[in-house]
Parts: structure tokens; C-alpha cells; sequence
């Protein structure tokens, strides 16, 4: 059960790693 939360975070990581690389 704790696979969608690791997929969730992994996501939202990458999210975060990319409006760095914008900004």
C-alpha cells in the first residue's frame, strides 16, 4: 500500500525539480 505514495512523491519531486530548473 505503500507504492502510490512513493509514486506520488517521486512525482511531485520531479515537479519541484523542474520549476527549479525554470526558474
Amino acid at each position: 500500500y505503500f507504492v502510490p505514495f512513493i509514486i506520488i512523491m517521486s512525482t511531485l519531486m520531479l515537479v519541484v525539480w523542474i520549476v527549479i530548473v525554470f526558474i
